[in-house]
């Protein structure tokens, strides 16, 4: 009996760090609850689709941007995620699929980027549109980036959006974006 109270506390600590752990895990800053991952989206004139963020801990003063970036697809996991996408295809996804093309897309790493929308809520949704072509057989891989940055920053998004048009809309390298800025991220690609 008393080897086994000594113990109990024992268990408990661990039990206890487990549930902290798990909660921890699950309390992310912000998410995109639309488009699923690696959604294959269909270019037609242009790219049309819809955007859901949540950001948990909103600050009404933050300045947070939806961006959307090309990434590097000569990754070794690009073919992996292809492959896992064919065999899907059609299909719903189960856990399995899904959690494999997390551990996949997180060596994708953005290269250019383009502000799309200023985010005006915990909760909010808007269309990204974008005129790129996809010129291969492939899907492309994108990345859709959640953003929080400081108010020069959001001001030169603003001032990028005024006159990308008549400059040909150049992509932004995303080195240039600030240390911990990236709060969500979402892997897409499109045909």
């Amino acid at each position: 009996m008393t080897s086994q109270m000594k113990s109990l506390p024992k268990a408990v600590c661990c039990f206890l760090a487990t549930l902290l752990i798990l909660q921890l895990a699950s309390a992310q800053e912000a998410v995109f609850r639309s488009p699923d991952l690696c959604q294959v989206l269909t270019y037609q004139e242009h790219l049309d689709f819809l955007a859901k963020t949540e950001i948990k801990d909103y600050d009404p003063n933050g300045e947070y941007w939806v961006l959307i970036a090309t990434v590097n697809n000569h990754m070794p996991t690009y073919p992996k995620v292809l492959s896992l996408l064919g065999k899907s295809r059609g299909a719903t996804r189960n856990s399995s699929t899904t959690e494999q093309l997390q551990t996949y897309v997180k060596a994708w790493n953005p290269v250019l980027f383009w502000p799309k929308y200023f985010v005006k809520a915990a909760t909010y949704e808007d269309h990204v549109y974008d005129g790129s072509k996809n010129p291969g057989r492939n899907p492309k891989p994108m990345m859709l980036l959640l953003v929080k940055v400081d108010s020069k920053t959001s001001i030169k998004f603003d001032n990028w959006l005024q006159t990308a048009k008549e400059r040909g809309f150049p992509g932004i390298e995303s080195r240039t974006l600030p240390a911990g800025a990236i709060i969500a991220r979402r892997e897409i690609l499109f045909r």
